[in-house]
């Protein structure tokens, strides 16, 4: 079983805060099928203790999308 991972930068429009936002991007190969593996983000929110969730829209958008060559 042969597994590969990609890495991507992007930006999109975060709905939660209403400005863009800079992302990482992890997928995943495996069998011939890309899929999205993780995420990180530079919401500064998310990191603070305001006990603010972000409802990761982005990750939906992203995984209707398929991996970029």
């Amino acid at each position: 079983m042969s597994k590969k991972l990609h890495w991507e930068s992007r930006r999109v429009q975060c709905p939660e805060v209403g400005r863009k936002a800079n992302l990482f991007i992890e997928w995943k190969q495996e069998h011939g099928k890309s899929t999205l593996s993780s995420i990180s983000c530079d919401n500064p929110r998310l990191s603070d203790l305001d006990n603010w969730d972000c409802r990761w829209s982005c990750w939906e958008e992203i995984e209707r999308e398929t991996e970029p060559e």
